[in-house]
């Protein structure tokens, strides 16, 4: 998996960038955690300020277009994202009593 291209959009309303990556060699083989620390190191910034939006393959190829969003801090994402989407980012907690 590499990057092929990246696109950033500041959005101050939202207080968030919107960043479109294209991965080369990644349809069905890439994560969504894969691609969002990937585009972290890209940008510089902390992984766990990164949340996959989509990541969508195209036809005939092995090309795969992703959206993400780079939050400030875990509130704004809290409050701005649904929370299926902020749960499907967040590592899943260990069962202590297990």
């Amino acid at each position: 998996m590499s990057l092929e291209k990246i696109n950033e959009v500041d959005n101050p309303l939202l207080m968030r960038k919107e960043v479109t990556a294209t991965f080369s060699a990644g349809s069905g083989g890439i994560k969504r955690k894969d691609a969002a620390e990937t585009i972290a190191k890209s940008l510089g910034v902390d992984s766990s300020r990164v949340f996959s939006i989509r990541l969508q393959g195209e036809s005939g190829t092995t090309r795969l277009n992703g959206l993400f969003y780079v939050y400030q801090d875990d509130e704004t994402a809290r409050s701005r994202l649904p929370k299926h989407i902020y749960l499907r980012n967040k590592p899943k907690e260990k069962d202590a009593g297990k």
